[in-house]
């Protein structure tokens, strides 16, 4: 897949802005593709152990914004 021909903050950051360009600020889908790095950062050692599963996002889970959005 074409996708792992680029650095990880790439691919998830492609496949953010592919999926929701023209529908969400491109900061706030910056903010985003931050927290889901930041996530799986923090939690990849779990994952490998089997201990802990990938997070799911549902629609009810507060958008992140990032700080030159809030005034």
């Amino acid at each position: 897949m074409r996708m792992f021909n680029r650095s990880k903050t790439t691919s998830t950051a492609r496949l953010v802005f592919d999926r929701f360009k023209g529908e969400i600020s491109t900061d706030i889908l910056g903010s985003l593709n931050n927290t889901i790095q930041s996530t799986f950062s923090k939690n990849k050692a779990d994952y490998w152990q089997g201990t802990k599963s990938l997070r799911n996002f549902k629609k009810d889970i507060p958008i992140p914004l990032p700080v030159n959005c809030i005034s």
